[in-house]
């Protein structure tokens, strides 16, 4: 009579050759999982970063000065301030501080000024600031300026006709911007103490052509 035993267990050389397998495994999946997540927190920090550009575009247009942070666009007290820019955040679990100031990395976005320039940077995957692996954006205020002037523009030349058209006779204005400026503040035809004296860039608004009198319109040399 026979007896048939069954195994009850791996040999030695079976239980290494699974074990060999399974670190093929995890040494595949690991780079492709990593490569995942990496390729997820861009995705999560470039979209976030085009949120903050447009919020900060409009803070810079209401108060004519770019934001130094994040939080200053969801809550300031800043003159001419018509915000919140940005809504819907949450803290951050681990930081403590509002979602939109930490990247998809779990860094804080740095802020830097210059003139109308605005650069919005993440760390990047190394979440190390500073270097190559760094996603900087920048924000230019050019446009908004542009759209300031060009409003500022129209109403100052619209004063201008409006002078002329009582005024032009007898007492034409001055191709000298600041001397008709005057002129047309102390008659009424532009309110005391605007902005219309200026561009949008601070520099005084000149006639067109340039030197032309008696002053019938007057232009930007910043456009």
């Amino acid at each position: 009579m026979r007896y048939h035993h069954t195994r009850g267990g791996f040999t030695l050389v079976e239980l290494v050759v699974v074990m060999g397998i399974v670190a093929l495994l995890v040494g595949i999946i690991t780079p492709s999982v990593g490569t995942m997540v990496r390729s997820k927190a861009r995705i999560e920090t470039t979209g976030e970063m085009q949120l903050l550009a447009a919020a900060a575009l409009e803070y810079y247009a209401d108060v004519g000065a770019h934001a130094t942070d994040p939080n200053q666009l969801l809550a300031s007290t800043a003159a001419g301030w018509a915000g919140p820019y940005l809504s819907g955040t949450t803290d951050d679990p681990w930081s403590g501080q509002s979602g939109y100031s930490i990247d998809g990395f779990g860094t804080a976005y740095r802020f830097t000024r210059s003139g109308v320039q605005l650069t919005i940077t993440s760390a990047g995957p190394d979440r190390t600031l500073g270097n190559a692996d760094d996603l900087p954006l920048v924000v230019d205020a050019t446009p908004v300026l542009r759209r300031r002037t060009l409003e500022r523009l129209a109403t100052v030349n619209t004063a201008i006709t409006q002078y002329n058209s009582v005024h032009l006779a007898t007492n034409p204005l001055s191709a000298t911007w600041s001397t008709a400026y005057s002129r047309l503040v102390s008659t009424g035809f532009l309110p005391l103490g605007g902005p219309e004296r200026n561009d949008a860039w601070g520099t005084p608004f000149v006639a067109d052509p340039v030197g032309a009198a008696p002053l019938v319109r007057v232009t930007s040399t910043n456009l």
